[in-house]
């Protein structure tokens, strides 16, 4: 919320697990539609979520695209940071 007022747009990412250890997940199932449910509810009172992007690999080049339902699924392949859904949010509290 603090940075709402601060910032009009905020790219943001959250790893699946507490510090980076798999003993701690920060999720049930460790699913991206569980982050993505968390994040979207958390950030609703101040942030509108513009864009979820989900990164694929496409000649042998990461590219970002629109969440879908072929890259919701977890893609071993791609590694841990890649996995994690990017959230592009737009400040409600800055016009």
């Amino acid at each position: 919320e603090y940075l709402s007022r601060k910032t009009r747009y905020l790219v943001f990412q959250l790893g699946f697990n507490w510090k980076g250890d798999v003993k701690k997940p920060l999720f049930k199932n460790g699913t991206k539609e569980e982050m993505i449910s968390f994040i979207t509810k958390g950030v609703e009172s101040s942030w509108e979520v513009k864009s979820i992007g989900i990164a694929e690999k496409t000649n042998n080049k990461y590219i970002y695209k629109n969440i879908n339902t072929n890259n919701i699924k977890r893609d071993d392949s791609l590694g841990e940071f890649l996995n994690r859904p990017l959230f592009i949010l737009k400040s409600k509290n800055i016009i």
